[in-house]
């Protein structure tokens, strides 16, 4: 969608448009150079404005030509060579013709129908250097130096293609009603991502206060399981130490009584488990050491 709106209406199947505001170039250079364009073919004008920045061709002023030269190239007709203005204007013609041909126009057909320039903004600005000795005499120019920006609107399309019809005052009036609504459902938008935005804002502000209170109560919780787990430590180490001692208790020391006792001791202390060689030898033992 256009910035600006289009001073004439074509056949968007027929035709390609394109546009250029905010410029910082002279509008009255723009619009002798849109003029001189006009009615041209693709071709010729993108030759024209070359041949204008090279220093070849001028570009004749119609208007705005006060104090202007008169030019042999052009029969002695007054003109000049902008060559800023003329570059800035390939662009938009460049724009302008992949317009037309992305909507069907054939190149070779392809035709400027509609080109022209307008003074868009006057910002006030003072001069850099105020009046003296060498400026009395020029009034207000020798104080004010505005700066100006310019607007640039062109249409490339086939050859004979007519300007769409002038709309109706009924016409009109619907356009008027469907950009009211349009700017209306616009600003409600605005509104509801403004009221999201502060909503959220008041629930970022709330967060920290809960966030906070959870922290304070996950802290708790880490305490009493931390208390927990040191009293459950403690019950085991106490419990360890209560089976080792009523181990120790129930470990009996054997006397040395008998021979067999005395065998046994030794036995234990060796490591080995020691098996009868024989009943006869047990017995023996037995007998040998008390009947």
């Amino acid at each position: 969608m256009s910035f600006y709106k289009y001073s004439l209406e074509f056949d968007p199947a027929k035709s390609g448009r394109s546009q250029g505001y905010d410029i910082d170039a002279s509008y009255k250079d723009l619009a002798q150079a849109c003029k001189a364009m006009e009615g041209r073919s693709v071709s010729a004008a993108r030759k024209l404005l070359e041949e204008a920045i090279e220093l070849k061709k001028p570009i004749r002023f119609y208007k705005f030509n006060k104090g202007m030269g008169h030019r042999s190239q052009l029969g002695g007709k007054k003109g000049k060579f902008p060559r800023k203005e003329c570059r800035l204007l390939l662009k938009i013609l460049a724009n302008a013709y992949s317009n037309a041909l992305s909507n069907g126009v054939e190149g070779k057909d392809a035709v400027v129908l509609h080109a022209i320039a307008y003074k868009q903004n006057a910002f006030p600005r003072y001069r850099r250097f105020f009046v003296s000795s060498h400026t009395i005499g020029y009034g207000k120019q020798a104080i004010r130096s505005d700066y100006v920006t310019a607007r640039v609107e062109m249409v490339v399309g086939e050859k004979g293609t007519k300007r769409a019809p002038a709309l109706t005052t009924a016409q009109k009036a619907s356009l008027k009603k469907k950009m009211k609504q349009e700017r209306n459902a616009a600003q409600e938008a605005m509104k509801k991502a403004d009221e999201k935005k502060a909503g959220k804002k008041q629930e970022t502000k709330a967060e920290p206060k809960s966030e906070a209170k959870n922290e304070e109560k996950a802290e708790v919780k880490r305490d009493t399981m931390r208390e927990a787990d040191s009293k459950h430590e403690a019950k085991q180490e106490t419990g360890r130490e209560s089976k080792s001692e009523v181990k120790h208790e129930l470990k009996p020391e054997v006397k040395p009584e008998t021979g067999l006792g005395l065998k046994l001791e030794v036995r234990a202390e060796s490591g080995r488990e020691s098996k009868p060689e024989s009943k006869v030898e047990v017995k023996a033992e037995l007998g040998h050491g008390q009947k």
